[in-house]
């Protein structure tokens, strides 16, 4: 491939990779050009289909992630680039969907989207994180009981990172 064609590929952009997800079973990353922050989920049945739905929540402004809601209310819903970290077709094996969780996981740990600085997933292998937990803790206070009549500072958002060293000091 001569220079000047390899300049106009890489000169276009990318799209959101949808096009390029499979049909199968696996784990996919969805991943914020602007911030860098990623996520990473897994489909027993198609993640083509997971990721549309991703993608149709992102644009719609409704997405259930809040901090994804935010990023996309912020940079707009395409800035988000989805692709395939791993395809696991089913075997008909007993421990299957278990072994797709396990890569699941994996992909979560070593990308490190568990960690609200770099990810947007609030659960690694069916664990909340600390700041997930902290924040339903946060959230359940503040809705109703004593502290009901207590507000979040103004400037301060509930979906910002948590500092490292204050979710140290936390204890559920």
């Amino acid at each position: 491939m001569h220079w000047s064609e390899r300049k106009k590929i890489y000169a276009t952009t990318p799209g959101d990779g949808v096009d390029r997800i499979p049909d199968v079973p696996g784990v996919y990353c969805v991943l914020n050009r602007q911030s860098g922050h990623r996520y990473v989920g897994c489909s027993a049945t198609s993640m083509w289909k997971r990721v549309r739905s991703h993608r149709a929540t992102m644009r719609a402004g409704t997405a259930p992630n809040m901090l994804m809601r935010k990023h996309a209310a912020l940079y707009g819903p395409d800035v988000f680039f989805y692709f395939t970290l791993q395809e696991h077709p089913q075997d008909g094996k007993t421990f299957w969907r278990s072994r797709l969780e396990k890569k699941e996981l994996w992909w979560t740990i070593h990308l490190a989207a568990h960690d609200e600085r770099y990810g947007y997933n609030s659960e690694a292998g069916h664990i909340r994180t600390p700041a997930a937990g902290f924040r339903e803790q946060e959230r359940r206070l503040m809705a109703g009981g004593r502290y009901a009549q207590y507000e979040l500072l103004p400037g301060v958002d509930r979906y910002d990172p948590i500092h490292p060293q204050m979710l140290e000091t936390w204890s559920p």
